[in-house]
């Protein structure tokens, strides 16, 4: 569905209603497991399959109570489940391969641990110094996102966005930047559903991070 911002100053906000579309689902194969941090089960993480070959995304879920989810409707092929949570660092994307056995589906088990962020470590260092690139926020997005990165002095600065297949998307800056903590947006609004990489340029350095775009 398509996104919108809308401005809070504070308090609550009514009348946000989301409009959304099923999939056709095509596949017989699924994929689950449980998700878990520091051996308790996390709810309301968001799993999605990508199909390593394209980088879309095919399937989707939110764990439970118990930390269980599920990503049916999954075709043959090999894919990695990517997990998101609020306050959690992102867990370990394994990949795994479906196919059919003989004429039955198969179910593979993918077990997610998550590392969570405490309150005191993301306050630590609100002006990070030294050559940092962040987490880009909001992570998955729909259509634009924030990348915020950190340089130690003044210098040359490239910062581009490449899919899946390493094709470069968006070239978001190329110019000489001074020392300091900088932003730039990247608007997805013509790219298709997956996973992109964005990397920063410094100083014959790099510095390179994942994100997802789900519309």
């Amino acid at each position: 569905s398509e996104a919108f911002p809308v401005p809070v100053l504070g308090g609550v906000v009514d009348g946000i209603n989301i409009t959304v579309q099923p999939d056709t689902i095509s596949g017989l194969n699924r994929v689950r497991g449980v998700v878990t941090s520091a051996g308790l089960p996390v709810q309301g993480a968001l799993l999605y399959a990508v199909a390593n070959a394209t980088g879309e995304a095919l399937s989707a879920s939110l764990s439970g109570i118990d930390g269980s989810y599920e990503l049916p409707g999954l075709m043959p092929g090999t894919y990695r489940v990517e997990s998101v949570k609020l306050n959690y660092q992102p867990g370990p994307s394994p990949s795994f391969t479906l196919a059919y056995a003989g004429l039955l589906p198969t179910t593979v088990t993918i077990n997610i641990t998550l590392q969570e962020v405490s309150t005191d470590s993301r306050h630590e260092n609100p002006l990070p110094s030294g050559f940092v690139l962040q987490h880009n926020f909001p992570n998955p997005f729909n259509p634009t996102t924030r990348i915020q990165f950190s340089i130690p002095g003044s210098g040359f600065v490239r910062v581009v966005v490449r899919d899946i297949l390493g094709r470069e998307v968006k070239t978001l800056a190329a110019s000489v930047l001074s020392a300091g903590l900088h932003a730039v947006a990247w608007d997805g609004v013509g790219a298709s559903s997956g996973v992109y990489f964005y990397s920063v340029e410094f100083g014959g350095k790099k510095l390179t991070r994942r994100m997802m775009l789900l519309k």
